[in-house]
């Protein structure tokens, strides 16, 4: 998600140099979406056992945390002024419709992708995951995905176009802003170790609902998994803004520790670290990208990565449609080499996404925003 620098009186121009290259350090990191597909694809498609020599794959839900965390920090940097005054029903309806714009053209996009190959795969009976079963028309979760709302129940949300889950917790968030700002300012103010720790201390108590004792929450547990991480990249924008010369945030922004942080990250996950460390790595992570401006910061804001963070949304959505038509085609089989099958898989849905991303998301963006400014919102 690629973030326009919000209305302010009285900006001087370095200061918007240099927010606009706070943008360009998270929308690389947005990139990592990429880790995500390769995931699923040797998670569900090659049907293999992950390593046993490593958690990285297992510990890759992660970086949806990671999303999470950029999307409260990016949302927080548009949106915080029209609440900082109190709450307005006008000026909460006009954030809400601006955020419904921007994520769901796409996301419907590949619910029909969905439906479509499903359809093609068994007629006008349908599977649960469009690979194994068949049964009737799943209304329960097409309505539900279509008011992306399917992580808001107990029951399973990983259906249809499953990787959605996530939209609906990014939904929730989006609902829940002006309390979660409230928090995550309140959290900015209090001492930094404070300010991390007690979100550390909310991971610890969330992770400890699941049996394994990780964050891979989608359900009802998934919406306060969203809620966290969101809460912890408000404080990191507001505690940023607020006390941009606190030292931390130097030593954060210094190109070794930000391509340390970068390493550590995968490393942590490789060694099974508790889910809640991994998450306090990513947020310095996140904070030490906005701040980035020597070697890494160029790197980070040059094309490929760049193009990578801007065009995730798409990569993340399309990758599940792709994935099932790959299952419908070729089943579970190794076609070619698993290295290769893996790499074409991955071209495939960068190519899907460089098309969807110019002619659907973004354009679609454009429609749903002047739809609403028609009407008054």
């Amino acid at each position: 998600m690629t973030a326009a620098l919000p209305a302010a009186a009285a900006v001087s121009p370095a200061r918007v140099a240099d927010e606009r290259a706070e943008n360009t350090g998270l929308t690389a990191l947005r990139g990592t979406a990429i880790f995500v597909v390769l995931y699923h694809f040797m998670a569900v498609l090659l049907g293999r056992e992950y390593p046993e020599h490593t958690q990285l794959f297992i510990r890759a839900h992660l970086l949806v945390d990671g999303f999470f965390m950029l999307s409260g920090y990016v949302i927080c940097w548009m949106y915080r002024r029209q609440f900082e005054d109190g709450f307005r029903v006008s000026r909460y309806a006009g954030y809400l419709a601006k955020r419904l714009a921007r994520i769901y053209p796409m996301h419907f996009a590949a619910m029909l992708a969905m439906l479509v190959l499903w359809w093609w795969q068994y007629g006008p009976r349908f599977g649960p995951f469009g690979v194994d079963q068949a049964a009737n028309f799943p209304w329960r979760p097409f309505f539900r995905h279509a008011t992306m709302s399917q992580s808001w129940w107990v029951d399973n949300p990983l259906t249809l176009n499953a990787p959605a889950w996530s939209v609906s917790v990014e939904w929730a968030a989006y609902l829940a802003f002006p309390i979660l700002l409230a928090i995550g300012s309140w959290l900015a103010r209090r001492p930094l170790y404070l300010a991390f720790l007690l979100p550390f201390l909310a991971a610890v108590a969330l992770a400890a609902l699941n049996p394994e004792r990780q964050l891979n929450l989608h359900d009802i547990r998934g919406v306060l998994r969203g809620w966290i991480d969101f809460t912890i990249g408000i404080m990191l924008f507001q505690a940023m803004r607020t006390r941009p010369d606190h030292r931390l945030w130097d030593v954060l922004g210094k190109d070794g520790v930000v391509a340390a942080l970068f390493l550590a990250v995968p490393v942590a996950m490789h060694f099974g670290v508790p889910d809640p460390v991994t998450l306090m790595l990513i947020a310095f992570l996140v904070a030490g990208a906005s701040r980035c401006r020597g070697w890494m910061g160029r790197a980070m804001a040059s094309a490929v990565p760049n193009w990578l963070g801007v065009a995730s949304y798409s990569i993340y959505l399309n990758h599940w449609p792709v994935l099932t038509l790959w299952l419908f085609l070729h089943g579970r089989t190794v076609v070619i080499g698993e290295a290769a099958d893996t790499l074409i898989y991955l071209l495939v849905v960068l190519a899907v996404s460089a098309v969807t991303f110019p002619l659907i998301e973004a354009p679609g963006r454009r429609w749903l925003r002047r739809a609403f400014a028609r009407i008054g919102v």
